[in-house]
């Protein structure tokens, strides 16, 4: 039970207006991960900049294992500029970086091997180093979880495919969801849809979140639907990525589903009432809110 999970991609630093914020899903989702007294583990690729060394910096301040952090002397770390509107957000994300090139190694393999879980995305898989790393990484035996987090214009039907079959536990947003169905054929409707995806590549747990119309797992045959939870939204960043957080450590400790989503919608919406896609909160502080949905 105290096997780390392993978040694999990614690392940048989001410039959003007047601030920058150290982020990418894979980091949010792991320090989200540290908020639950999960231990997680970050893979990712950085430059030896200055931005590279407050990323390790920030890392030890949230208690996250660096060990799997690598450093690159040529490519710069991971920048991305983050515009808002409405609290919503779209982004630039600049190339080449670092995290294009995070290479295999046998402690890394070795490492996932013995982990929980390993999370991974799409965005990181645009370089080819860092795809076929991750390619490597699937032939472990730990649980697969499938954060789709699609960016344009880094969008690939192809990964897609290969990383659903890869997948035991799949998470997307309702129009990430909308270009499953069109890409796989799959029906209009949520919960066939979400039901013809499990078979077709045999996943058994599949995760939906749909904005206003909250949120609705498929576990192991079982559905089970989340309202939303009704705050003063700020940013949407990170979000997702605490959602995801919530939802793979409640699943892996075998929670209750219902109890499991609860408690993803509402640290989900926490996150959207601050700024940043990492907060300052504690776990006990989120279970407390009285967020009426």
């Amino acid at each position: 039970m105290n096997k780390s999970i392993i978040c694999f991609g990614e690392t940048v630093w989001d410039a959003m207006p007047r601030a920058l914020y150290l982020g990418g899903a894979p980091f949010n989702v792991a320090a989200h991960l540290t908020k639950h007294n999960v231990p997680a583990c970050m893979v990712s690729r950085i430059g030896d900049d200055v931005l590279g060394h407050e990323v390790l910096r920030n890392m030890k301040y949230f208690g996250m294992d660096i060990g799997l952090i690598q450093m690159d002397a040529k490519l710069p770390t991971g920048f991305v500029l983050v515009e808002l509107t409405d609290g919503h957000p779209s982004y630039e994300i600049l190339e080449p970086s670092a995290w294009d090139e995070i290479a295999w190694t046998h402690e890394l393999q070795e490492t996932v091997s013995k982990s929980r879980a390993l999370i991974y995305g799409t965005l990181s898989q645009r370089g080819e180093t860092t795809r076929e790393t991750l390619h490597k990484l699937w032939e472990t035996p730990c649980i697969k979880v499938f954060d789709i987090n699609l960016r344009p214009p880094f969008i690939s039907q192809k990964i897609v495919e290969a990383s659903l079959v890869a997948a035991n536990i799949v998470k997307a947003n309702d129009e990430e969801f909308n270009s499953l169905k069109k890409w796989f054929d799959l029906p209009e409707e949520d919960n066939a849809a979400m039901e013809a995806l499990a078979d077709t590549f045999q996943c058994h747990t599949v995760c939906i979140t749909r904005g206003a119309e909250g949120s609705i797992l498929l576990n192991h045959g079982r559905f089970v639907e989340q309202p939303v939870y009704s705050v003063d939204v700020v940013d949407t960043v990170g979000a997702g990525d605490a959602f995801l957080a919530s939802l793979t450590a409640g699943l892996l400790d075998g929670d209750r589903e219902e109890d499991v989503m609860q408690r993803a919608g509402k640290v989900a919406a926490f996150v959207a009432s601050q700024k940043g896609a990492v907060p300052d909160y504690k776990i006990s502080d989120v279970d407390n809110l009285a967020i009426v949905s």
